[in-house]
């Protein structure tokens, strides 16, 4: 009988840490695991949901922990499929499922894919109680090396602590000059112009206005760049407001949440990324295996991926004119040239079966070798 392995997320929306699930989710099902998703709350992505069948995931559509009837929807979820392994996808998951093992003797394996670098404002209350939960969990996997460092100074221990940096389908961003090209006309868009891509959820520590005020800045002193950015979130329309403030609106392609992001990316000269924090972002990965070099904010989960005028320029996050200066450098087509001959090399070790079977090695030691 073949392994069960529940993974367990907080919502279904479009986040590195969702679309790293549903990737491995597929790949562990290939290699014959019983597999299947349950939803905690009521966010979902139409293009994330599309990718799943009715067999492979459970809605649960609950508001939050205190939510009383929830405890009891997800005891039953969990007595149904009755999994050997439950992988939990960040904190919320992890700490709902240690207290269900407590309270209704759930057997199952423990496990948490954790993702987070900093806590949010509205969930610093789960920080004292992620450290419980680890303690009382079987297997905590990082997916970065200065993260899994930074939270075991803060007191967050497991039985076992691994870290699987993320991995993506390197083939499936490497595309024809064409594919790009026809992007770029779609747009109207000319070869003489330069793109800057932005591919990330619309959240406030993505901190995509940091990016629009260099943009204005670098214009004002004669750079030809604009910008396209890729996906939605809570901060979508403000950032647009902001754009048009900004006189950037004839400059700027917001093309909100899109399925097939590699032909997007393929359309930029430049991926930039100016988020306040990271932990290892997926987005930065599929820039550079689709040969595009990377403009990025010196935080930790991007410089482990980013390194200086190798494949890319960093930049100390938060000031505005420093990105602007990278910007106008990027224009430079022997620069890009040059940084871009590096980035597919660079990105190499980040393939899908490399992760895929670092995860297998990890589950089959928690829970015993699968048997198809």
């Amino acid at each position: 009988m073949s392994t069960r392995i529940l993974f367990f997320l907080p919502q279904l929306v479009v986040g590195g840490a969702e679309i790293h699930a549903l990737s491995l989710f597929s790949l562990l099902k290939g290699k014959g695991y019983n597999c299947k998703i349950l939803v905690f709350g009521k966010r979902k992505s139409v293009q994330l949901a599309a990718r799943l069948s009715e067999e492979d995931v459970q809605y649960l559509n609950l508001k939050g922990m205190s939510e009383a009837r929830g405890w009891l929807k997800v005891r039953n979820a969990f007595q149904n499929f009755d999994p050997d392994l439950i992988l939990c996808i960040n904190q919320g998951p992890l700490i709902i499922s240690v207290i269900e093992r407590m309270i209704f003797g759930i057997k199952a394996k423990l496990a948490c894919i954790f993702h987070t670098t900093k806590m949010q404002n509205f969930e610093r209350y789960h920080t004292p109680l992620l450290r419980i939960a680890g303690k009382l969990s079987d297997l905590m996997i990082y997916v970065a090396n200065h993260q899994k460092a930074l939270w075991e100074a803060q007191g967050l221990h497991a039985k076992r602590a691994v870290v699987i940096q993320n991995g993506i389908d390197l083939q499936n961003f490497q595309l024809s000059a064409n594919v790009g090209k026809k992007k770029r006309r779609e747009l109207g868009l000319g070869a003489s112009d330069i793109i800057l891509g932005i591919v990330a959820t619309f959240r406030v520590e993505k901190n995509h206005g940091e990016v629009l005020r260099a943009l204005a800045h670098a214009r004002s002193q004669g750079s030809r760049a604009k910008l396209l950015a890729v996906g939605s979130g809570p901060t979508f329309e403000e950032t647009k407001a902001l754009a048009a403030e900004l006189g950037l609106k004839d400059h700027t392609y917001f093309i909100g949440e899109q399925s097939d992001v590699a032909s997007w990316i393929a359309a930029c000269d430049v991926g930039v990324l100016c988020s306040t924090t990271e932990t290892f972002p997926i987005s930065v990965l599929e820039f550079l295996a689709s040969g595009v070099p990377m403009i990025v904010s010196a935080v930790a989960g991007t410089t482990e991926i980013v390194s200086h005028e190798v494949n890319g320029l960093v930049y100390p996050g938060g000031d505005v004119d420093a990105l602007a200066n990278a910007i106008m450098q990027m224009e430079a087509p022997a620069l890009r040239k040059r940084l871009a001959s590096e980035t597919r090399k660079s990105v190499a070790p980040y393939n899908l079966l490399r992760m895929r079977d670092a995860y297998m090695v990890e589950i089959d030691a928690l829970v015993g070798p699968n048997k198809k």
